[in-house]
């Protein structure tokens, strides 16, 4: 399946399954590392998953603490890989 997806959307996906997987705030520098991409796409990719979990009543929290994903109790990652 990964091999259908563009380059993109494992991009998002990466920024999406570290947010997910940690309960405290992520900073753009390790969600950089993370994804292995730059800041400026990190911060440009979390704009468009925004916009993404809006549908799902979800979203990303900044802070000066960093990103957190809030998604609703029954949404998993499952519901992204799909």
């Amino acid at each position: 399946m990964w091999q259908i997806l563009s380059e993109k959307d494992k991009k998002k996906y990466a920024i999406l399954d570290a947010l997910y997987r940690k309960y405290d705030p992520v900073t753009i520098q390790k969600l950089s590392e993370l994804s292995d991409l730059s800041q400026r796409s990190v911060l440009n990719y979390l704009e468009e998953l925004k916009r993404d979990l809006l549908t799902l009543h979800g979203e990303i929290l900044s802070s000066n603490e960093g990103i957190r994903l809030r998604i609703p109790n029954h949404i998993g990652m499952d519901h992204f890989q799909r």
